[in-house]
C-alpha cells in the first residue's frame, strides 16, 4: 500500500485548488512537511477545461464559482478546525483558497460571508440574552 501516514502535527497547510476556467475540477488537500497530498478531487461532468481565460470572469461566473465551491471550502474549513484543535498547543493551520473564491476578489463570496457573519452574530446575541440574568 502507498498510503500516507501522517499525524495532525505534520499538517502545515490545508488548501483548495481549482482547475483553469471553467473551474470544473476542485481539489482539497494538505501540505505536509515533505509533500502535498490531494485528499479529495471532484470534476463536474460535462465541462471542457479549455476556455478563454484572457478575459475577466463575468458577474454570473463569479456567482457560479462561489456556489459550486462552497461545499469544498466548508470541508476545508472543517479540516483546518479539526487539525488545529488536535495539534500540539492548538497551533493554527492556515487555509489557502484561490483568489477567485476570496471575498476581496469575488463580490458574491463577500456577500455570502457577510450573511454568515450576521447569522452567527444574531445567534450569539440571542444566546447571550438567554443566559444573562
Amino acid at each position: 500500500s502507498s498510503g500516507i501516514n501522517a499525524e495532525y502535527g505534520d499538517v502545515e497547510m490545508v488548501f483548495v485548488r481549482l482547475s483553469d476556467r471553467p473551474w470544473a475540477t476542485q481539489k482539497l488537500g494538505v501540505k505536509l512537511q515533505d509533500q502535498q497530498v490531494d485528499i479529495f478531487a471532484h470534476t463536474r461532468p460535462g465541462f471542457d477545461e479549455v476556455e478563454d481565460s484572457e478575459t475577466e470572469p463575468s458577474h454570473d461566473e463569479l456567482g457560479e464559482i462561489m456556489i459550486n465551491t462552497e461545499w469544498i471550502v466548508k470541508c476545508a474549513a472543517q479540516l483546518v478546525h479539526t487539525v488545529s484543535q488536535n495539534r500540539f498547543k492548538n497551533k493554527h493551520v492556515p487555509l489557502y483558497v484561490p483568489k477567485i473564491i476570496q471575498a476581496d476578489m469575488n463580490p458574491w463570496v463577500e456577500m455570502r460571508n457577510s450573511m454568515w457573519h450576521s447569522q452567527v452574530t444574531d445567534k450569539l446575541e440571542r444566546s447571550r440574552k438567554d443566559y444573562i440574568p
